[in-house]
């Protein structure tokens, strides 16, 4: 039997309704989720279906992981055990080809719910992943079973060719450093992959610690320095840096009109101070 507490959050899905996840903030949910995946392979499980319907958040705002259906013991002498049919969104590329899973595929799992969390854009309307000429087909298609093939070889094209993630999609704070993080979890390639949950934790929580800390205040999207607030406003093509020592927002004295990658790693340096 596994117990665990009541969570009024619910899971990652319905928590997301309501709860915008700051980076930092993001980067440490994604840490305590591959601390708890550390402890299952530690004794030799895997999961399989990871994804934010079965992770529950609790009163603090943490994950704990749910639904153990699918898990399953890895005897010993095997590295593998048969790959999970559920969430196709979610299988890990080699699992359409070999009907393997190993640890490797939980940790591609960590990574796509690390890449919602931090706000990108995964759709679970399914014909969103299809081509034209794919919808085309979808349309004149009647059994259920021949829609869903045709849906499952659209998302595995885009699995297998790592084209699943679109990390454009992610909010415009989200540094090159945690993009290049999400292209090694979700690598198409097992081997390419972090090869264990305690590596990839390592990762994240370096990361987490010298990352910006962007946060949502309402609809407003928020860097906490260690004396100031920034935030950049858009002037025509260009933007402005705005700080708030507690007195109200005022342009940063000094501070022209410039690109936004340009003004982010102008936040990044007074954020370090």
């Amino acid at each position: 039997m596994f117990v665990t507490p009541c969570c009024e959050n619910g899971d990652l899905d319905k928590y997301r309704e309501g709860h915008r996840f700051g980076l930092r903030s993001a980067l440490e949910f994604a840490s305590k989720l591959l601390d708890g995946v550390a402890a299952l392979h530690e004794h030799k499980f895997v999961h399989r279906d990871l994804k934010p319907e079965n992770l529950l958040v609790s009163d603090d705002g943490w994950p704990l992981i749910a639904d153990f259906g699918s898990v399953r013991s890895i005897p010993d002498g095997q590295d593998d055990v048969a790959g999970s049919g559920h969430a196709v969104l979610y299988r890990p590329p080699e699992s359409f080809e070999t009907t393997r899973y190993d640890k490797r595929g939980d940790l591609y799992q960590c990574g796509i719910v690390l890449f919602q969390v931090l706000g990108g854009r995964l759709p679970y309307a399914y014909q969103e992943y299809l081509s034209e000429a794919d919808r085309q087909q979808y349309a004149h298609l009647q059994d259920a079973f021949d829609r869903y093939k045709l849906v499952e070889g659209a998302i595995r094209k885009k699995a297998q060719s790592g084209k699943l993630l679109d990390l454009n999609s992610l909010p415009f704070f989200v540094p090159p450093t945690v993009k290049s993080l999400l292209r090694k979890a979700a690598n198409p390639e097992p081997a390419k992959r972090f090869q264990s949950a305690s590596d990839f934790m390592n990762a994240v929580n370096q990361l987490a610690n010298r990352v910006v800390d962007w946060q949502y205040d309402g609809n407003e999207v928020i860097a906490q320095g260690k004396e100031k607030r920034y935030r950049v406003e858009k002037t025509g093509r260009l933007f402005v840096v705005e700080q708030n020592s507690g007195k109200g927002w005022r342009k940063v004295p000094g501070c022209e009109s410039a690109s936004l990658s340009h003004q982010l790693n102008f936040i990044s340096d007074k954020c370090k101070r």
